[in-house]
């Protein structure tokens, strides 16, 4: 093949390259938008959908979770950084749906699926939004609940704990209802 041919293949090819780059790039923009500076308000839809908003106004609708069918609870860390919420699922054995995940977004990062295939209740961001705890438990609770706390950043899990929360517990579960 003479060179002109082979130059020809070798600009189609890093065109089309650039072009796969180019939308995986606006992909990715799309599911974890940068611009977001501070988050200022979270909205769980009637479509059961999130909606987070900047200080700009502008809107950010993360994806739904494969067989979401709602979501509950939606909270903002209080340095703005981090937005959270419970991610709603069909039960088999309830009429209503059941809150199995919790799932977190910061500007910029991929978002972070928490759960531990119990139901989730009552979760809360501590120190600002530097970590994250949560109540889980079966549908019907028969026995204690287990608390975990994880780092917002990785999902690592920090700390766990069964049974109530009383005078034993560790501090960072202050954050609950007390008996």
């Amino acid at each position: 093949m003479p060179k002109t041919v082979h130059r020809a293949w070798f600009v189609a090819g890093a065109l089309c390259f650039t072009a796969v780059l180019g939308v995986s790039n606006a992909i990715a923009q799309v599911v974890y938008p940068k611009t977001f500076s501070s988050i200022t308000k979270i909205d769980c839809a009637a479509d059961g959908r999130i909606h987070i908003f900047d200080e700009h106004g502008s809107e950010f609708v993360p994806p739904a979770e494969q067989d979401q069918v709602g979501c509950a609870d939606a909270e903002i860390a209080t340095n703005k950084q981090a937005a959270g919420w419970l991610v709603n699922y069909k039960n088999c054995c309830t009429s209503y749906p059941v809150p199995l995940a919790l799932v977190i977004y910061q500007p910029g990062k991929p978002l972070l699926k928490l759960g531990n295939e119990l139901m989730l209740g009552e979760w809360h961001f501590l120190d600002g939004g530097k970590r994250v705890a949560f109540y889980s438990n079966t549908v019907h609770p028969n026995g204690p609940g287990r608390y975990e706390l994880h780092d917002v950043k990785t999902g690592r899990l920090l700390d766990k704990w069964s049974g109530d929360v009383g005078k034993n517990s560790p501090q960072w579960m202050n954050a609950f209802d007390r008996p």
